[in-house]
């Protein structure tokens, strides 16, 4: 259920001036909850507005707005919890030249900030010959056409503390200097909250910036490969990577599997000899013999795969990489015993 009264905003007049000790601090929303609000920042009239006159009536609003969309930190300051949620926020108008427009920014946990401004490509042609005039000042400004919609888009850097305004203070110079917006429609917003999970909050999916900072936040070391699908990994002990495969339908990054590799050096009599022990068991455990140049078995390599498709919980992957570690931990001690 959507709680619009939580985070009711007030919507602003063409004449409110709004002050800073009159604006209220929105709540975020909770893990998981379903929020959708839309309002007007700006109302249209007639006549045109100086950009400070605009900037008086929105831009405060707006950078709140902007907060609830880039800060997870939540009630309890719990990021995790909300692994798989997403927000956006649109700002929408009607240009001069009657296009409808919009500038927006995507957020996920753990995941770079995501501005969108449209249209882009599009097959209408009077659409798209006023979405070519905005092509040079969005280029200049970093934006290339891409995602699903083939709108304008780049991602944010983040600088703690400074995001809101920071953000909100571009998307209104992309408002003046791009879309050319004078007050003369309406300036709506819509803010919404949702999630890839579903209701028992379980991950389908996941991409390798999430999977990377769970394994820093569980105390391992994880470092972004070259190769986009793989995360090199360690514990205080043993070195493992972890590889991402099958790639997610329906959302772009995500994967739907994870597949935990480590390797036990050792001479190949008796990796051949553990390789039969591991497998001979009913376990989704697997070894295999890891080849090198000058020998034919210059270990073993240990293998176990976490499938998301049926979806599963975080705890559920900590423990099968935890129980993959503590494995390998125990085969090393005894081999060494």
């Amino acid at each position: 259920m959507i709680d619009e009264q939580k985070l009711e905003f007030p919507v602003l007049s063409g004449t409110e001036q709004p002050r800073s000790e009159e604006s209220p601090v929105l709540e975020p929303p909770a893990p998981h909850q379903p929020v959708k609000l839309e309002g007007v920042l700006c109302c249209g009239r007639r006549s045109t507005r100086t950009r400070s006159e605009i900037s008086e009536i929105v831009l405060e609003p707006l950078a709140q707005w902007v907060r609830q969309v880039v800060d997870w930190s939540g009630v309890s300051g719990d990021t995790d919890a909300y692994l798989g949620d997403y927000r956006f926020l649109v700002l929408s108008l009607q240009t001069a030249s009657g296009a409808d427009a919009f500038v927006q920014i995507w957020s996920d946990p753990f995941r770079e900030i995501v501005m969108e401004v449209g249209p882009g490509n599009r097959k209408d042609a009077l659409l798209q010959a006023f979405a070519d005039t905005l092509r040079d000042p969005l280029l200049y400004r970093g934006f290339a056409i891409g995602g699903n919609a083939d709108n304008y888009r780049k991602a944010l850097s983040v600088i703690p503390g400074e995001e809101a305004f920071r953000i909100a203070h571009e998307m209104m110079g992309i408002l003046f200097d791009v879309l050319r917006y004078e007050g003369c429609s309406n300036l709506e917003y819509r803010f919404e909250q949702n999630s890839h999970l579903r209701d028992a909050h379980v991950l389908t999916g996941i991409g390798r910036s999430e999977l990377k900072t769970l394994l820093q936040r569980w105390g391992l070391r994880a470092t972004l490969s070259v190769d986009e699908e793989v995360i090199e990994a360690a514990s205080l002990e043993q070195k493992f990577q972890l590889q991402l495969h099958c790639a997610h339908r329906q959302r772009k990054g995500d994967y739907w599997e994870i597949h935990c590799l480590a390797t036990l050096p050792m001479a190949p009599d008796a990796a051949a000899a553990l390789i039969r022990k591991v497998n001979e068991r009913p376990f989704l455990l697997k070894a295999y013999a890891v080849s090198a140049l000058e020998e034919p078995i210059a270990g073993v390599g240990l293998a176990h795969g976490i499938n998301l498709a049926g979806g599963v919980t975080l705890g559920h992957i900590r423990c099968q990489i935890s129980e993959l570690l503590q494995t390998v931990r125990n085969l090393s001690n005894d081999r060494k015993s």
